[in-house]
């Protein structure tokens, strides 16, 4: 800061009962917004906002800013309009295509948990980038929203809820013996079952259930429901979600479909495996990783006598969800929404097992 920001700043602070790192803070969202903090009874009066922090002003490159941009973005399952849950947030600064976070945190800080933040924004709010203007360290990032940054959210949102259920499962025990990261995955296949028609997948930590990464992809040649339609039936492929399936892109498309899966779980290279039964990690060329099977780890928590479940309990990931976390958190039958409802259970029932 220049010296005559300075003195803005010692200015400021006379008579206030605010400490000088939160006026601090107040004058740089003021700086960046275009107009002065005006909350409570700490508004700030006789800025001189044309010059504080013109380098920000230069970096964004952009007009017409506004503060405090209330979020409330639903979380649609990918087959109907049930609600799975809901991203509620404020955004500091938005312009036209980029969204601003601004954090007033010291190096202890998190800085990529405060860009995920940044970018998950801009994704909901479909800005094309995302801000983060770290005042304390005078320092700003841009970056790229990720592509699959709903989804991503939906991972963290199922995450919290079986780290939550963990706690109340019974004969907690020691963590089995996952790798550090877990790469959760499920498939949908065509009719005859030598194909891959769709792919979703998840990285989480099983022993913190932090979401790492979130995957999804179509093959070539399939086409969604609207998501009006999308409980439809009378059609081959109704109970996927998806409207139709042409079997020749299909082929043509496979190699391409499985190589940038596992270009992108190579982001995680000695990690286990896990899926709901099925051959999925084999149809996906994954044999030389070790692959857990949770369905198998259902079943022997339902024999031990898991919430007094009849032994004859059903053991479909539908049921298992159901039985977990209750009705209304999960629709099966699209890869993605499977994969993150394999690492509930997962996560869920990761302390049941060898002493």
């Amino acid at each position: 800061m220049s010296g005559r920001r300075l003195d803005v700043l010692v200015d400021l602070q006379r008579g206030s009962s605010l400490d000088a790192e939160t006026l601090y803070a107040q004058l740089r969202l003021s700086a960046s917004a275009g107009v002065p903090w005006t909350q409570g009874l700490d508004a700030l009066e006789g800025c001189d906002l044309a010059t504080a922090c013109r380098p920000f002003a230069t970096a964004l490159g952009e007009a017409g800013t506004a503060r405090a941009r209330y979020l409330d973005v639903p979380l649609l399952a990918d087959r109907s309009e049930l609600v799975l849950g809901r991203v509620c947030g404020v955004t500091d600064v938005e312009t036209a295509t980029t969204v601003v976070e601004v954090k007033h945190t010291g190096e202890a800080a998190d800085v990529m948990a405060e860009l995920r933040q940044a970018a998950v924004y801009a994704a909901l709010e479909g800005k094309a980038t995302a801000v983060l203007y770290r005042s304390l360290a005078g320092a700003i990032y841009r970056v790229a929203p990720p592509p699959h940054a709903r989804r991503l959210v939906r991972a963290v949102l199922g995450a919290k809820q079986a780290m939550q259920r963990r706690q109340t499962v019974l004969r907690r025990r020691q963590l089995r013996s996952w790798s550090p990261a877990v790469l959760v995955l499920d498939i949908e296949t065509s009719l005859e079952g030598s194909a891959v028609l769709e792919i979703g997948a998840v990285a989480v930590a099983p022993a913190s259930g932090k979401i790492l990464g979130a995957y999804h992809a179509l093959a070539p040649g399939v086409a969604c429901l609207a998501r009006a339609d999308r409980n439809a039936t009378g059609m081959e492929y109704a109970s996927y979600g998806f409207e139709g399936v042409d079997c020749a892109a299909v082929a043509a498309g496979q190699a391409a479909l499985l190589a940038e899966f596992r270009a992108w779980s190579e982001r995680w290279p000695d990690t286990n495996v896990a899926q709901w039964a099925g051959r999925d990690a084999a149809m996906l060329g994954l044999t030389q990783r070790t692959v857990r099977d949770v369905r198998d780890l259902y079943c022997g928590w339902l024999e031990a006598g898991g919430q007094d479940a009849p032994h004859k309990a059903g053991s479909s990931l539908g049921d298992a969800v159901e039985r977990l976390f209750g009705v209304n958190v999960f629709e099966p039958h699209r890869a993605f929404e499977d994969a993150v409802a394999t690492a509930m259970v997962m996560l869920a029932l990761s302390f049941f097992g060898q002493e």
